[in-house]
C-alpha cells in the first residue's frame, strides 16, 4: 500500500463515488486525513484514514483487499460500501468488530424551522447561555476530558476561522457542552456535540446544536448529521432533521 499525495488524489476520487460522507469529502478535498492505495496512478482498492474512521473502497476482490482491512486501526469504526466488502469484512475481521448500525440524516437545509431553533436557544434554564467559540475557548476546549475532541483536528485558530464554526453553553462561566464540526469538507461539516453528564436532559445540546445549525445556515454551509444511537436520532430530529438511510458500521475492538 502507497500513500496518496494530494496531486493524486483525483485518481482515488472514482472509487469512492457512491459516498457523501463528509469525512471521505473534506480528505478527497485535502483538507483532513489520509489516503492509502494499491498504486495511486491506477488504484484499485484504497482506504482513507480520518479522525477515527476507516473508509474502505474498490474491487473486493483485489489481491490487496483483505490486508487493507487487517491495517485498520483498533477504536477506529470502519465503514465499506457493498455487501462483497461486508461480507469479506465479517469473514477476516470477525474476532475484531463490533457490528452496529448507523443513521445518515438528509441533507437539506429547507427541513429546517429556524424559529424552532431559535426557541430552543431562548428556553435556556437560568443561569445557562450559549457563546460562539472564540480563541481562548477554542485553546481550552480540548484540555477537557469530556472536550478533547473538539477543535482538537484543527491546527490553528485560524483554521478553525475559515473552515470551522461552534458554540458552547457556559453554566455559571464555564463549559458544559460544546458543538462543534469533528470534520469538515467544502461546504458542509459534520456535527459533534458533547454535554457535562449532570447537565444533561436539561435542553443545553438542544441550544448549543440550534445555535450552531442556524449560524451554518448563515453561512451557507450545511450542518451534516450522522447518529449511532437512539438518543442523537432523537435529537436530530427535534432539530428537524429527517432519516434518509440506515447502514452498518463497525467499530474495531480488537
Amino acid at each position: 500500500m502507497n500513500i496518496v499525495y494530494k496531486s493524486k488524489l483525483n485518481n482515488v476520487v472514482p472509487l469512492f463515488d457512491e459516498w457523501e460522507d463528509i469525512g471521505i469529502l473534506s480528505c478527497l478535498q485535502g483538507h483532513i486525513g489520509e489516503v492509502w492505495a494499491d498504486d495511486e496512478d491506477v488504484p484499485t482498492v484504497a482506504k482513507i484514514i480520518s479522525v477515527g474512521f476507516c473508509y474502505v473502497a474498490g474491487d473486493a476482490n483485489s489481491p490487496q483487499a483483505r490486508e487493507l482491512l487487517h491495517q485498520t486501526p483498533k477504536e477506529f469504526e470502519l465503514q465499506v460500501n457493498s455487501e462483497t466488502w461486508h461480507k469479506i469484512v465479517e469473514e477476516e475481521l470477525a474476532d475484531r468488530i463490533y457490528k452496529f448500525t448507523r443513521f445518515q440524516f438528509k441533507r437539506d437545509s429547507s427541513l429546517f424551522g429556524r424559529a424552532r431553533l431559535q426557541s430552543y436557544i431562548q428556553a435556556l434554564p437560568k443561569g445557562y447561555e450559549v457563546k460562539q467559540i472564540d480563541e481562548a475557548m477554542f485553546r481550552y476546549l480540548p484540555t477537557l476530558e469530556w472536550a478533547d475532541n473538539h477543535c482538537s483536528q484543527f491546527s490553528s485558530f485560524a483554521e478553525f476561522q475559515k473552515y470551522g464554526i461552534g458554540f458552547v453553553v457556559l453554566y455559571e462561566g464555564t463549559p458544559v457542552c460544546a458543538a462543534s464540526p469533528y470534520v469538515y469538507s467544502d461546504g458542509a461539516i459534520d456535527i459533534q456535540i458533547d454535554t457535562v453528564e449532570n447537565h444533561q436532559r436539561k435542553g443545553i445540546a438542544t441550544a448549543c446544536a440550534a445555535s450552531l445549525i442556524l449560524e451554518c445556515l448563515r453561512r451557507g454551509i450545511f450542518p451534516n448529521w450522522s447518529a449511532d444511537c437512539g438518543e442523537s436520532c432523537y435529537l436530530a430530529e427535534k432539530l428537524g432533521y429527517q432519516l434518509e438511510k440506515k447502514f452498518v458500521s463497525y467499530a474495531i475492538i480488537g
